[in-house]
């Protein structure tokens, strides 16, 4: 079960509405192009968030929902929904590769994927006793 936060009611921009929205995918990918190694989406230790005294996917959540701000156009226009970003944890733990996976609108859509490039960084996923990229994908619930 996942908690809400206390300024939910003072910013209308949330970030997933259980636990169950923050996708994981059972596998490893190559990354040889960009010379940087293997993208792991599973490992032995997932990444982890640590924001004041929360940490973990929690402690995203509540970054991510103090760090956005609603466009007052959509807002204005009625644009809701929910955006859904991937990126890498890197082996020091910096974000890369913020990519779109699924798009609201591009209003929403540039804030969400702004949020989560300007992330602190993360403590690293580890997999077999050393520090790996892993690819999560991220929620980000717009709405009214």
């Amino acid at each position: 079960m996942v908690a809400w936060w206390s300024n939910i009611q003072a910013n209308p921009c949330f970030v997933g509405e259980n636990a169950s929205d923050t996708l994981v995918q059972p596998t490893a990918i190559s990354d040889t192009a960009a010379g940087q190694g293997e993208v792991f989406y599973v490992v032995e230790v997932m990444p982890n968030f640590i924001f004041g005294d929360r940490q973990g996917i929690e402690a995203f959540r509540n970054y991510v929902a103090m760090n956005l701000v609603y466009p007052a156009d959509a807002q204005m226009n009625g644009i809701q929904g929910k955006v859904f970003v991937s990126f890498i944890v890197e082996v020091d733990g910096s974000v890369s590769n913020v990519k779109l996976v699924r798009s609201v609108n591009k209003l929403l859509d540039d804030v969400a994927i702004g949020a989560i490039s300007a992330s602190p960084r993360w403590k690293p996923g580890m997999h077999k006793g050393k520090h790996v990229r892993v690819n999560l994908t991220f929620p980000v619930n717009f709405k009214l």
